[in-house]
């Protein structure tokens, strides 16, 4: 029987980084000037852009969604546009900002292993795990669109 694997994308952060399926990255963008958020917009907002029909894509950071510190947003950002995975939800793009440019890899069980004390992961963060040995985290998409909603 063949094992199953899932082409991932593996997003940099200041500190690990996240996995996610090729299949909700809309675009990747490097070298992106962001523009500010409005006044409103929470701190882990870190920007927007222009994008395809948007005037106004947001830009989160996860770290800030997780209440760590926002790392430092550069001229010349690196973004990944994520699809919105419900249809419901009215925000249907939103935007990643990550500290390097992304990879793919296939994941399987030889490459992908769950970190102990899943009860300790913080709020928007479905597992944490290592990928070939590299701390990282899947992050719970619908909880990270919700926000935006």
């Amino acid at each position: 029987m063949e094992e199953s694997r899932v082409k991932c994308l593996i997003l940099p952060l200041k500190k690990g980084v996240l996995l996610v399926p090729n299949a909700v990255v809309a675009e990747v963008l490097n070298n992106e000037t962001l523009q500010d958020s409005p006044a409103t917009a929470p701190a882990w907002q870190v920007g927007q852009i222009s994008w395809r029909d948007q005037t106004a894509l947001p830009i989160l950071s996860f770290e800030g969604v997780c209440g760590e510190q926002i790392p430092s947003v550069e001229v010349g950002a690196n973004v990944v546009v994520m699809h919105s995975i419900k249809p419901e939800q009215k925000t249907r793009y939103y935007g990643l900002h990550i500290t390097d440019v992304p990879t793919f890899e296939f994941v399987d069980a030889a490459t992908l292993t769950l970190a102990p004390d899943q009860d300790t992961n913080p709020d928007f963060v479905a597992s944490r795990v290592f990928v070939n040995g590299i701390e990282g985290f899947i992050p719970d998409l619908d909880e990270l669109a919700r926000l935006l909603d």
